[in-house]
């Protein structure tokens, strides 16, 4: 790509040039558009790059007109200068490798040079107790003034025969209190919760089994839109059995009678003229 030559042209004489690199690695020699030994004609050069004689004439004039091919002499053949040189310098390193390469690198030092890397070796955290000596570093005594530090006591192991530190003393002012240990820890004991009836009663109306935490919340939310009403336990018996009464293909549940609650709220007024003894019968 740096040669002026390959600069010069255009893209599609570039194209072209690069794919017959591309078959002159391939070639034997390579670097050299040979087919058996013999230059490749036009013709089987057009066939291979998809052109025409004419167009790939031209090519040809171009690439050899600008210096970047050139025409072996006597034969004809096509070939590229750089390759046919890496080519050749290939083959001379191949041959002087199966020789045994450059006598001058396999002859052995004139000088010992061993001892210029012989480095002592750096002593590991995990060294015996006869190397301790060799590892101990000199601190440089501290100036006048510099604060004084406290040294950190040695810790002692503790053994079977090695007697036990006693634990500290309390001496905070609690400590002097003279009631007993038990009656300081307790807890104070909080006042009793009062009872939810209402709560109460949801549950034995509804859920006499059992409530579960999602019916907790689900009834805690019932709880709360019946008690807005000032809802009572004898209350919500008494609409409890007028809805049930009245509409009892509704669904029977907490949510459907906090929802329609002002609709039970007492016995609907009967139209006179009408025959009431049905009403008394069941109402009992």
């Amino acid at each position: 790509m740096k040669d002026p030559g390959i600069q010069s042209l255009d893209y599609f004489h570039r194209g072209a040039w690069f794919h017959i690199l591309c078959v002159m690695h391939e070639c034997e020699p390579r670097g050299k558009l040979a087919v058996n030994g013999k230059a490749m004609t036009k013709e089987q050069l057009a066939m291979v790059l998809g052109l025409d004689k004419q167009k790939t004439g031209d090519v040809l004039d171009l690439l050899v007109s600008s210096g970047v091919a050139s025409l072996e002499e006597g034969t004809g053949i096509l070939y590229c200068r750089r390759m046919v040189r890496d080519e050749y310098i290939r083959k001379v390193r191949s041959a002087a490798g199966k020789l045994g390469g450059n006598p001058l690198l396999k002859q052995k030092p004139t000088t010992p040079l061993a001892p210029m890397y012989k480095q002592k070796p750096t002593p590991s955290s995990s060294s015996s107790a006869s190397t301790k000596k060799e590892n101990t570093t000199y601190s440089l005594p501290a100036s006048p003034d510099a604060p004084k530090t406290q040294k950190p006591r040695k810790k002692v192991s503790e053994g079977p025969g090695t007697p036990q530190a006693s634990a500290p003393r309390d001496v905070s002012p609690a400590s002097s209190d003279p009631s007993p240990p038990a009656a300081r820890v307790a807890p104070r004991a909080g006042k009793p919760r009062p009872r939810d009836l209402i709560f109460e009663r949801v549950c034995e109306l509804w859920f006499p089994s059992g409530v579960s935490p999602t019916d907790r919340t689900r009834i805690g939310k019932v709880v709360r839109d019946l008690k807005a009403h000032h809802a009572t336990p004898d209350e919500i018996d008494a609409r409890l059995a007028r809805y049930r009464r009245d509409e009892p293909t509704w669904t029977d549940s907490p949510e459907a009678l906090a929802k329609h609650w002002d609709r039970f709220e007492k016995d609907k007024a009967v139209k006179p003229g009408i025959d009431t003894t049905w009403c008394e019968e069941k109402t009992g």
